[in-house]
C-alpha cells in the first residue's frame, strides 16, 4: 500500500482520480459478488457457528461500547 500511495503521488490529481475511477467499479463489483455468494450459500448452522464464535474469539475490551469507541477513532 506504501507503494501504491507513493506512486500515485508521483501523478498528478487528474490520474490519480482516473485511477480512482477505474479500480471503484471493480471493487463494487467485487463487494456484490461476495454479498450474493453469502446470501446464496449460507452457513449450516447458524446457531454452530455463533457458539464456535463466542468460544474461539474474545474481545480485547470489555464492554461492546468501548469497543465502538475505539474502532470509531481508529
Amino acid at each position: 500500500m506504501v507503494a501504491l500511495v507513493l506512486a500515485a503521488g508521483m501523478f498528478n490529481v487528474d490520474k490519480v482520480t482516473n485511477m480512482i475511477g477505474t479500480i471503484t467499479p471493480v471493487m463494487i463489483l467485487v463487494l456484490l459478488a461476495a454479498a450474493l455468494y453469502g446470501v446464496a450459500n449460507p452457513p449450516d448452522d447458524i446457531a454452530a457457528a455463533e457458539a464456535f464464535a463466542r468460544e474461539s474469539v474474545e474481545s480485547p475490551l470489555p464492554n461492546w461500547w468501548l469497543s465502538t469507541f475505539n474502532y470509531i477513532g481508529l
